[in-house]
């Protein structure tokens, strides 16, 4: 099944995946643990998480998503290399390739 992502303001503690999984109703199962959550603006004390559709779902149906600052899905396309990587040209000491 595939991962969603989406957004969640947070503003108390750090929000962890246990505290999101007790908070919004998620199974551990159901998050992302090797994307986790992720603090993506400290100032507006907002992270995303990526969470199992079957969880989207079921977040959905709460209030959660005004009451409690969920929002998404948001797109989170897969980031490849255009082309084969280039060396730098012989002499050329920059570092960027």
């Amino acid at each position: 099944m595939s991962k969603l992502l989406y957004t969640i303001m947070w503003d108390r503690e750090p929000l962890t995946v246990d505290a999101f999984s007790e908070e919004f109703d998620v199974a551990l199962h159901e998050i992302d643990r090797d994307f986790g959550v992720v603090e993506i603006d400290p100032q507006a004390h907002l992270y995303a998480v990526m969470i199992e559709e079957a969880a989207v779902n079921r977040l959905s149906g709460k209030q959660a998503t005004e009451d409690k600052g969920v929002s998404g899905p948001y797109d989170n396309p897969v980031i490849e290399p255009f082309g084969p990587p280039r060396l730098p040209k012989k002499g050329d000491d920059s570092s960027l390739v």
